[in-house]
């Protein structure tokens, strides 16, 4: 059976000429779309018609990846400051990071957190030092896997005692400047799921719940 629209006059507007059928489809799977695109990308598919103009405000995905689309690091910011202030509040289930030095990573890692994201991770390819992250605990029930690449954690950064749906954490190349390598917060998280930990530092190193329990 053909799929029904909500919004008949989209429909009929979307599919004038028999031309722009993408247009026609329903807002949910044009987001969808959407989500897989770099976010500068995503944004700039508004021009393309008035169906667009709002669809990436919806978009369950934020992907700061085309770093190398934006001339210095303040373009950057910007652009990523606009993002978050016009976006709303949107669930985000995946995002990744990346920035150039000097990069106002931490409130872009804050937000994600904020926005019930599920998968993030976040990386320094296009910086020529260690993206720094807010010295904040994690608290999100909604988080289960993070990858980190090339950034310092400090403070409690690496307290996920409020993460429990935590399942894997990976980091590659990071500088930790904590009182604790081996926190707490660890243990009392694996407790509700099979945990995974990668640390590549620069070696790869695959940790279960009893090399944390052998550690204290």
């Amino acid at each position: 059976m053909p799929k029904t629209f909500k919004n008949e006059e989209n429909k009929r507007a979307a599919t004038a000429g028999g031309e722009d059928h993408i247009s026609a489809l329903p807002d949910a799977l044009l987001q969808h779309l959407l989500s897989f695109l770099p976010s500068c990308q995503a944004v700039g598919m508004c021009v393309l018609a008035r169906r667009w103009r709002h669809q990436w405000k919806s978009v369950p995905a934020m992907r700061i990846t085309d770093v190398d689309s934006f001339q210095n690091v303040q373009q950057l910011n910007r652009f990523v400051d606009h993002l978050l202030l016009l976006g709303g509040r949107t669930p985000i289930h995946e995002c990744e990071l990346d920035s150039y030095d000097s990069g106002d990573i931490a409130p872009w890692y804050q937000y994600a957190v904020s926005c019930q994201c599920r998968v993030l991770q976040v990386g320094a390819s296009h910086a020529s030092w260690y993206l720094r992250l807010p010295e904040v605990a994690i608290i999100s029930q909604q988080l289960e896997r993070l990858q980190l690449d090339g950034v310092q954690l400090e403070g409690c950064s690496l307290d996920f005692s409020s993460c429990l749906a935590l399942e894997v954490l990976k980091m590659h190349k990071c500088i930790i400047r904590t009182g604790k390598i081996l926190p707490q917060s660890f243990f009392k998280t694996s407790e509700h799921n099979s945990m995974q930990f990668w640390f590549k530092c620069p070696y790869s190193y695959f940790c279960t719940k009893s090399h944390f329990l052998g550690a204290r």
